[in-house]
Parts: structure tokens; sequence; C-alpha cells
């Protein structure tokens, strides 16, 4: 039996053209959509400059980043419970605080990012001298 291969996650700058850093749950995965689905034109930019955080993050970020990797992990696993047993009413209700606890979280996550912002975009010059973000995108 072949052994799983193991999912890198963490939060990584330019995951998404628009967003300087988010919580990225599978660095491979994203890497192969970009690579089918974006313009030729934007593919090796947005590889080249898709990257995993290195330096230090504040403490506030770190934590929130935690829990929502956790409250996805619980969201997935009552997700696939619920695909089993759609027409168990518990089922259904334990969906819904998972999505509900995912959303509240990933809120949260996204404020520390907000509220940090300038320490996070000093981290990424460091880490990313000469990256095509404007402050607001990357461009191609």
């Amino acid at each position: 039996m072949a052994k799983k291969a193991k999912i890198k996650k963490g939060f990584a700058f330019h995951v998404h053209h628009k967003e300087l850093m988010e919580w990225c749950y599978d660095f491979d995965g994203r890497a192969q959509i970009i690579k089918k689905n974006k313009p030729k034109n934007e593919v090796k930019p947005r590889l080249k400059w898709m990257r995993f955080v290195k330096g230090k993050l504040p403490n506030a970020v770190i934590e929130t980043g935690t829990a929502l990797d956790r409250a996805k992990v619980a969201y997935d696993k009552t997700w696939a419970i619920y695909n089993k047993t759609r027409a168990c009413d518990k089922a259904v209700l334990a969906l819904d605080k998972a999505r509900t606890t995912y959303y509240e979280v990933e809120t949260a996550c996204y404020d520390a990012i907000y509220n940090n912002k300038s320490a996070i975009e000093k981290l990424h010059a460091k880490e990313c001298p000469d990256c095509t973000w404007n402050g607001n995108e990357l461009i191609f």
C-alpha cells in the first residue's frame, strides 16, 4: 500500500494574488490549481512568489492560524460523517455547528492578520525582496 503524502500547510505569502498572506491548507494542491487554471502569463510569477512564511509572525496570528487549521480538520471530519448519514438530524446539526465554528475562527484569523498588517508587511519585504506586490495585489 502506498504511503499517503503529507499535506504541506501553514501561513504563506501570495497563495492568492490579492492576499499578501493567508493560511494555506494544501500548498502543493494550490500550486497544481495555479498550473492548471490560471492564465499562462500568471503561472510563473504566482509560483515564484507563493511561499511559506519563514520568520516569526505575531502571536495572535499564529494562534488564530493554528485554531483555523483545527477548525478546518474538524469541519472536514464532520463533513465526511454527514456524507455517510445525510438523513441523520444529528449529523446535519453537527455539520452546521462545525461550519459556524470554522467561519468564526476564520474571521478571527483574518482580523489578526489585519491588526498585524505592518509586522507582516515588514516580514514580507524581508522574505520576498523584489516581489511584484503593489500593496493590493501581485502584478503580473
